[in-house]
């Protein structure tokens, strides 16, 4: 049985005592950071009355680089992910924890965590083209309750994906498993843990509105622009820490089911 305040405690231990694991959530943050202000200064454009024919065709090149951009970055995503199971194992264990050696772990899981990547790209593409078309679709209707309904249907769907995903990339790389030996374990694991996952990714997602809420309000724009700069950089690593946290959690709450 999961012992969720012990889970949480530990997981928090382990990043007091060793602040630099957050490195690997740091460079991933702020680089999608850079991405999303390259998206919002190539989008001015769109505020112009009149494009011309060289506008359109600038406008479409920084489109295909930021979208190539982003899939090579969703990739390092779930790599730098992957290697916080392999740190998390050797903290348990009472070894020095590596960013090196969990670099070099997951390197070697290549097959595997490309195969998870494509995955759970076209699982996030589907979802994200049935959600946007509901949305739209209530937008037309102007209907409050459909709308509601929607965002509350997809808040369960994804609740119930990082129920059943949750175990699939600590077992991979705890067990050195294949993608199918790791999604059967991860799958079983997650159907037979599924209340107190339940309780754990809602911290998550509540963790995570959190962290959304204050990078919100710290965008603003204005003549201050270095305390806008400042501003925008404790935003990043605020959310870098949050997520590390909840990377930390993922394979720590893993090997509490494995003693």
């Amino acid at each position: 049985m999961m012992d969720l305040p012990k889970i949480l405690s530990d997981s928090l231990a382990m990043f007091r005592e060793n602040p630099k694991i957050v490195l690997p959530r740091l460079i991933t943050t702020m680089l999608y950071a850079v991405i999303m202000l390259y998206l919002v200064q190539a989008s001015l454009i769109l505020k112009e009355t009149e494009i011309t024919p060289i506008q359109a065709r600038d406008f479409f090149v920084k489109m295909a680089f930021i979208l190539a951009s982003t899939i090579i970055l969703y990739i390092l995503d779930v790599y730098t992910y992957a290697m916080y199971p392999q740190l998390a194992k050797d903290y348990k264990k009472g070894l020095q924890v590596s960013l090196v050696k969990a670099l070099k772990k997951v390197l070697a899981k290549t097959k595997t965590l490309i195969g998870f990547s494509i995955i759970l790209f076209s699982i996030l593409g589907i979802s994200t083209i049935i959600f946007t078309s509901l949305i739209t679709l209530a937008y037309t209707l102007a209907s409050t309750f459909i709308l509601s309904l929607i965002i509350l249907v997809s808040l369960i769907a994804l609740l119930a994906a990082a129920i059943l995903l949750f175990f699939i990339i600590p077992v991979a790389v705890i067990d050195d498993a294949g993608l199918k030996t790791a999604a059967s374990k991860g799958f079983r694991l997650s159907m037979e843990n599924k209340k107190p996952l339940l309780k754990l990714n809602l911290f998550f997602l509540l963790l995570l509105l959190a962290t959304s809420t204050i990078l919100y309000l710290t965008e603003f724009e204005g003549a201050l622009a270095a305390i806008t700069i400042i501003v925008f950089a404790a935003s990043r690593l605020l959310q870098a820490v949050v997520y590390t946290y909840i990377c930390i959690a993922n394979p720590i709450a893993y090997l509490s089911l494995e003693k």
